[in-house]
């Protein structure tokens, strides 16, 4: 007896169901892939956040400025040297307590810096300004510290749920410039360090509301005093 090959219709139908095995597992394994990502992104923020209590309890009980003027001061962060009166951010503040430069970079963004700090919290000027104490957060932990960033090469950026193309500054808001503009590059959410230095990832819905453009956060995890 001659052994029989594979007609045209059974190769077609065996190729369907491979085809669509695949269209059903290529989705699990990238959301399999951002979950090890947003693991990572997580254990990243973690640091960063136990870095600022250290800042903390050296500092006399403040947190870092947001951002603060200066006079020729290196960045190891950036890698470069501000020129008399720029800027230098919170990460510059607490990188003796960190020390490596690749706790800033988001494996599922992998910018030059991609976090940034709750605007309400923490003051930024290039004159001198008081910074916030610890004895001044209400509720430490359950108000936002730090998060992931869209904009990675400016101290103040922007949350993932913000339009950084269109929006006319550079302030870190709570919420989209436009109502029906929201992303988050983990899974739906945003991994978020607290004032008291614990981290956490959050849904969208949870920490996200449309406010207006320019107007103060109506939630409370941005509300430094409750």
């Amino acid at each position: 007896m001659r052994n029989r090959g594979f007609t045209l219709i059974e190769l077609l139908v065996v190729i369907a169901i491979i085809a669509i095995l695949a269209a059903i597992l290529f989705p699990v394994f990238a959301r399999a892939r951002e979950k090890a990502r947003q693991t990572s992104c997580l254990s990243n923020i973690k640091q960063m956040g136990l870095a600022v209590i250290q800042y903390v309890q050296d500092y006399d009980e403040c947190y870092p400025f947001g951002y603060r003027g200066t006079g020729g001061e290196f960045s190891p962060v950036m890698n470069t040297t501000r020129a008399a009166g720029a800027w230098v951010g919170w990460f510059d503040a607490i990188y003796p307590y960190v020390k490596n430069v690749q706790v800033y970079v988001c494996p599922s963004y992998n910018g030059s810096q991609d976090y940034n700090y709750n605007p309400w919290m923490w003051p930024r000027s290039y004159t001198p300004a008081t910074p916030t104490r610890l004895v001044n957060v209400s509720a430490p932990a359950e108000t936002i510290m730090l998060y992931d960033t869209y904009n990675g090469f400016h101290p103040c950026g922007y949350p993932w749920v913000v339009n950084a193309r269109t929006a006319p500054n550079c302030e870190g808001k709570p919420a989209a410039d436009y109502q029906t503009y929201k992303y988050a590059r983990h899974n739906s959410g945003c991994n978020i360090a607290f004032g008291d230095g614990h981290s956490k990832w959050l849904a969208n819905s949870e920490f996200a509301y449309w406010n207006g453009t320019g107007a103060p956060p109506y939630t409370n995890y941005w509300a430094v005093a409750r």
